[in-house]
């Protein structure tokens, strides 16, 4: 990973966004991998997104939201963040 992003991120174009998440958290005082209650990373990168802290989100339709809103469309759930980015 850490050799792919700076190759990754020289190949977006002026208008792209990236998004990486996970799917759930886990727990890093138990042991394995199972699903816990913890929260997931979000990093948002591009050459015009604003380095900002988006702090606690209240969903992960969060994204959903922020990219639907980035095509000019919207879902039935979730509060962008776009604004606060670009």
């Amino acid at each position: 990973m850490d050799a792919w992003l700076p190759r990754f991120h020289a190949a977006l174009r002026a208008e792209d966004a990236a998004i990486f998440t996970a799917d759930h958290g886990c727990d890093p005082t138990t042991p394995g991998t199972d699903h816990t209650r913890e929260y997931v990373p979000l990093l948002v990168f591009g050459p015009k997104v604003r380095a900002v802290n988006l702090g606690l989100r209240g969903s992960l339709s969060d994204i959903g939201q922020t990219v639907a809103a980035n095509f000019g469309a919207g879902i039935d759930y979730g509060a962008s963040f776009l604004k606060e980015i670009v």
